[in-house]
Parts: structure tokens; C-alpha cells; sequence
């Protein structure tokens, strides 16, 4: 099968389709990652194929979540902006579809609904948030009460936001695919599609009422533990107890000097050690003590393994990573689904009520008194539960079966 996966996004959303992909070629089939141009490497580098995609990750990162206002007004001017290159998003998406079996795509992605339409190819959903209406949480309101109807309805307005966002592109490639744009849009809504989540249903639980075509597989990453770190790190991380890791991922913030800063001197009045990402260290102004270790990328799989805590920005994946291995998390959002997957922990005992970067008052104080909080024995117990529920998940595992047995059925 000729299967091409959509993810226009930071590289923890082109990751799990790496992983996803690098299994469903070892079953036989022909998988093409389709993503922005900083990814070239990461996917070629394990034997993918790639196609470039139309966009600017930067632009991406900025506009919608470390710069935005995280309004609905900012959101959909976000979309719009990224959406506005019609004809080079029509060419890239062509060129990504026009010939394979099947499609995966994600939020931002769905306009590959209107190629599929028109070249006869089956499409999969893939998101990494819940998507489909349920009135236990909403990602995109995700201040708003859980287990509330009006929460169900909060996915009915976001979703015609969404729509009104992309009408103007969308019309654009219908008129150019020669389809009808309502009725292919109705058409699509209607079906039963696969949809897979890129999350556990420890955290998020499935709404009884969604469809047998909506699975919950468990996240799509593999074990990383094959990493020999640099003596440094090695001797820091042994020295004395476990340290935390703040980080905070692609967050591309203008204020992050700042951000960095606070960060810097709320760890030094919690009276624990840290390993800090280094872009929390911009112009190198810091150097290694033995209270704080900056340190560039370094594989999860490992860090996770050594660290008392994590303090990060609430990716799905990252979120996911820090459960895996029973890390009590505190979750400093900057947009999207962040604050959603930072209350995910804390409803389920994990770590403290997330913090909004735009919205919260964060001082070095604060976070400091939040610190003390994260390594409690409480929030430790419950991280470790919800990592012993979650060691039997192998979502990448479950997802490949459920698009082969699809493409059976279908």
C-alpha cells in the first residue's frame, strides 16, 4: 500500500509518523512523510521517503502558539495566514497525494480531504487531542468546565471557526480540482472515517458515545533508551539526588530571555538541582554549576529515566513521554492543546494545575512554591501509576493494524 502521512507542524508532530512509518515500511508497504523542509533529514535519516510541504516553521510556531493570544480571533487570523499561498499549497498537497492508496492527515492537514475526494484516495484522521465532540474536555477551550454539554458544544463552535477559517483555500482547490467544495465537505463529514488518536486513554478517556471507526491506539514513540550521555551530564545527574528537566520544546517565544531567567532563579530558591534545556540559556550567559546543567536535545527515553520532575510546555508527546516513566509534570503552556494536556495530568493526580505563559503571573517565586509542590511523594505515586497502565500500549503497533484491516474492509 501506497500510504502518505500529512503533518505540518513542529517536529513532535512529524515524529510519531517517523515512528508509525518506519513499521508500516517494514510490513511492506511504501510510506511518504509529507512536512515542512526542516524535516527533510529526520525522515530520510530512517529510510522514509519525504515530501516538502509548503510552509515556514517558524511562522508556524510564532503566529499560533509562542506569539499568539491564544484568542479565537489570533487562531483563525493564524490559519488564514498560513493557508494564504493557496496555489503553493495546492501544488505541495497535489504532488504529496496524486497517486498513493491512502492518506493520514492531521489538524492543519485537512485540506488533503479535496485531493482524496478527487484522486480516489481513503483517508485517515490522526490527531493528537480529542477532536471529535464529547462533553468531557475540550482542548481548544480548555478553561472551560469538564463534563459539561456546553463543553460538547464548544467543539460545534470551534469547528466552524476551523472552517471558516479555511473556506477561502479550500474553495480555491475545489475550483481547481473541478469539485464542488459544499458537497465534498458534507460528503466527508458524514462518512465514517478512520480517526486515530495519538494519545492514552489513561489520560483522556474515550467518549462511550463516539464511533467504532474513532480508536484511541496510545502514542506513537519508541523507546529511547540506547543513549550514552556526556560525562558531564553523566557525573551531574549521579552526584547527588535526581535533578529536574525543564524545557520547553520548538517554543519559538520572543520573550523567552525572560522566560529563561525565571526560570533560572526559581530553581535556585526551590533549593533543587535542574537540567534546563539550553535555548533557556539563549546567549550562553550561564555556564554548568552543580545546580544547574544546560543541555541541547538529549533522547527522552533517557532523561525521563534520571529526573525527580519535568517542567515543559505540555506537547502531546512530551506529556506522554513524562507519564511513560512515572515523571510527576507541571505543565507551563503557551497555546493549543497544552493547557489541555496539563490539566489532563492534574485531574489525574500527576502534577500541579498548569500555568499559562500569556494569562498566569509567573515569577521566580511562583514557579519555585510549584516546584516544592512537583516533587511531592503524592504527585510521584500517581505519575507512577499512570506509567505502569500505560506500559502495555504500543500505539504505533496498534495504528499500522487498524489502517491495514481498514484498507481490507474498505
Amino acid at each position: 500500500m501506497k500510504i502518505v502521512a500529512i503533518s505540518i507542524g513542529s517536529y513532535g508532530d512529524v515524529q510519531p509518523f517517523i515512528v508509525l512509518g518506519k513499521y508500516m515500511k517494514a510490513q511492506g508497504h511504501d510510506f511518504t512523510v509529507a512536512a515542512l523542509k526542516e524535516f527533510r533529514d529526520n525522515v530520510e535519516g530512517e529510510g522514509l521517503c519525504f515530501c516538502q510541504m509548503h510552509g515556514d516553521l517558524g511562522e508556524l510556531v510564532c503566529s499560533m502558539l509562542a506569539d499568539s493570544d491564544n484568542s479565537t480571533h489570533s487562531g483563525t487570523n493564524g490559519i488564514m495566514s498560513m493557508l494564504s499561498d493557496k496555489e503553493a499549497i495546492y501544488q505541495s498537497y497535489e504532488g504529496a497525494i496524486k497517486g498513493k492508496d491512502l492518506v493520514i492527515f492531521m489538524q492543519f492537514s485537512d485540506v488533503a480531504i479535496y485531493f482524496a475526494e478527487k484522486y480516489r484516495v481513503k483517508c485517515v484522521r490522526s490527531y493528537v487531542f480529542p477532536n471529535d465532540p464529547t462533553p468531557q474536555f475540550n482542548p481548544l477551550f480548555s478553561k472551560s468546565r469538564e463534563n459539561s454539554w456546553i463543553t460538547y458544544l464548544d467543539y460545534k463552535l470551534a469547528d466552524y471557526f476551523m472552517e471558516r477559517s479555511k473556506k477561502e483555500c479550500s474553495q480555491y482547490i475545489c475550483d481547481k480540482l473541478d469539485i464542488d467544495y459544499k458537497s465534498c465537505l458534507k460528503k466527508f463529514k458524514k462518512s465514517s472515517v478512520l480517526t486515530l488518536y495519538q494519545y492514552s486513554e489513561v489520560l483522556a478517556p474515550k467518549y462511550k458515545r463516539w464511533g467504532t471507526n474513532i480508536y484511541i491506539t496510545g502514542p506513537w514513540y519508541e523507546d529511547e533508551k540506547d543513549y550514552e550521555p556526556e560525562d558531564e551530564l553523566k557525573d551531574f545527574v549521579k552526584s547527588k539526588e535526581k535533578p529536574l528537566y525543564i524545557g520547553f520544546g520548538s517554543m519559538n517565544y520572543s520573550k523567552l530571555n525572560e522566560l529563561g531567567e525565571i526560570v533560572r532563579q526559581a530553581v535556585l530558591k526551590s533549593g533543587y538541582r535542574a537540567i534546563i534545556a539550553s535555548n533557556l540559556n539563549p546567549n550562553r550567559i550561564y555556564e554548568n554549576d552543580d545546580r544547574i546543567h544546560y543541555v541541547d536535545y538529549i533522547p527522552f527515553g533517557w532523561l525521563f529515566d534520571n529526573v525527580c520532575g519535568v517542567i515543559q510546555h505540555g506537547g502531546c508527546g512530551t506529556v506522554h513521554y513524562a507519564m511513560r516513566y512515572g515523571v510527576p509534570t507541571l505543565v507551563l503552556s503557551f497555546g493549543a492543546d497544552q493547557y489541555f494536556w496539563g490539566r489532563r495530568i492534574h485531574s489525574n493526580g500527576a502534577g500541579p494545575m498548569p500555568l499559562d505563559i500569556k494569562k498566569d503571573d509567573i515569577t521566580a517565586e511562583i514557579l519555585a512554591t510549584r516546584i516544592g509542590k512537583l516533587v511531592s511523594d503524592t504527585y510521584r505515586r500517581k505519575a507512577q501509576i499512570i506509567s505502569r497502565k500505560m506500559q502495555h500500549e504500543q500505539g504505533y503497533k496498534t495504528a499500522a493494524k487498524l489502517i491495514e484491516n481498514w484498507e481490507v474492509k474498505g
